[in-house]
C-alpha cells in the first residue's frame, strides 16, 4: 500500500486495521525518492478483510508489479 511519508502515516493504517480486529504478523517499509510517499508489504491473518477496509479508507492499494517498479 501507498501511505504518506510523514508522522503519523504508519499510525493512521495501524489504528485503522486495530479498529477492525485485523492481525498484524509482519511488515515490510520502503521510501520512494520520486514522491513523498512510502510503501508498506503488510502479511495479516485475513487479507481479504484488511483489503477491504484499507480500499474504503482510500488508502492506495499497491499492485505487485508497481511495487516491482519502484
Amino acid at each position: 500500500m501507498e501511505i504518506p511519508d510523514q508522522p503519523g502515516g504508519l499510525a493512521a493504517i495501524l489504528n485503522l486495521l486495530a479498529e477492525h480486529n485485523i492481525n498484524l504478523e509482519y511488515t515490510y517499509a520502503f521510501i520512494s525518492r520520486k514522491v513523498n510517499e512510502a510503501y508498506m508489504v503488510f502479511r495479516v491473518e485475513d487479507t481479504d478483510a484488511a483489503c477491504e477496509v484499507l480500499a474504503a479508507s482510500n488508502v492506495k492499494l499497491v499492485s505487485q508489479e508497481e511495487m516491482y517498479n519502484l
